[in-house]
């Protein structure tokens, strides 16, 4: 879980990132346009962050290894 919400606090808590993304999504016509933001006190949230993980696995890892960030699941 420590992956996954550090790859989404990574896109959503930098503009650029977050609005670079967003594009990167619409360019490649997936199914989703966004990822929901992760907020740690609210554990319903959890559950709705790793479903749009999971669907947007291949994207996500994309756009990191495009940012130059480490995508090695410790």
């Amino acid at each position: 879980m420590k992956f996954v919400f550090n790859s989404v606090n990574f896109i959503r808590s930098r503009g650029l990132n977050h609005r670079q993304f967003r594009s990167f999504l619409e360019g490649i016509e997936a199914e989703y346009r966004d990822i929901p933001y992760h907020i740690d006190v609210r554990w319903l949230s959890r559950g709705k962050v790793l479903k749009r993980f999971v669907e947007l696995r291949t994207e996500i890892f994309e756009f990191l290894t495009e940012k130059g960030k480490d995508t090695a699941v410790s």
